[in-house]
């Protein structure tokens, strides 16, 4: 069994990138749609996950290693923060409306 990794936050390379910080609510209307345009291309979606997965390694390490957390929608936060600057509060919102049919 795999016991969880912990990694101070601040080596985390989410937190080093900002993927927590808000922005601007005029903003957030355009990158809720380009959000769910980029979660909706599972091509382009997963291809995002995997770099991002092997991109951020101690953001991956502590993380992925907790059995506690929702960790495909964690990588998807991430990647779409990775490619996109899209903060995880705005990928959690859109993450709910979904089409059925594209959800990993």
């Amino acid at each position: 069994m795999l016991k969880q990794i912990f990694i101070p936050y601040w080596k985390w390379e989410c937190y080093k990138n900002n993927m927590y910080n808000k922005i601007c609510i005029n903003d957030e209307i355009i990158k809720e749609k380009i959000c769910s345009d980029f979660m909706n291309n599972t091509k382009e979606f997963s291809f995002y996950m995997e770099k991002v997965i092997f991109s951020w390694k101690n953001t991956m390490k502590h993380h992925l290693s907790n059995k506690n957390i929702n960790r495909k929608a964690f990588v998807g936060q991430c990647a779409c923060y990775y490619h996109l600057q899209i903060p995880e509060y705005i990928t959690r919102k859109i993450w709910k409306k979904l089409n059925k049919k594209n959800v990993f």
